[in-house]
Parts: structure tokens; C-alpha cells; sequence
């Protein structure tokens, strides 16, 4: 499916959804958004660095 027919058909479905449901498909958008795959890395990397040490010792 090309992007244009997936958005057609991300539309459709939200066109179809009740409104009670529309402010919950766009929280999860928005968390989709923000929780990509490098947020998630720099999230990591600051537990490992604020914890270093606690780590080094748990791994002994």
C-alpha cells in the first residue's frame, strides 16, 4: 500500500470512529510520536549514566 492509500484508509477508520474514541486514537498518536526510537535511546542512555555504578557493582 502506498502512504496516500494508508492515510485514504486511516481516514476512513477515523471517520467511522465514535467521538468518545477520537480524543484517545490522538493521545496515542501523540505518545507514538514522542516515544520514537531515539527518545527511547537517550532515555536509556541517561538511566545507564545516572546509574553507572550501581550497575558496575550488580554486575560484579
Amino acid at each position: 500500500m502506498s502512504i496516500a492509500e494508508l492515510k485514504n484508509e486511516i481516514h476512513k477508520a477515523v471517520d467511522k470512529m465514535p467521538e468518545r474514541d477520537l480524543k484517545e486514537l490522538l493521545d496515542l498518536i501523540n505518545k507514538k510520536q514522542y516515544w520514537d526510537d531515539s527518545a527511547i535511546e537517550e532515555h536509556v542512555d541517561a538511566i545507564i549514566s545516572e546509574n553507572k555504578e550501581l550497575l558496575q557493582k550488580l554486575a560484579q
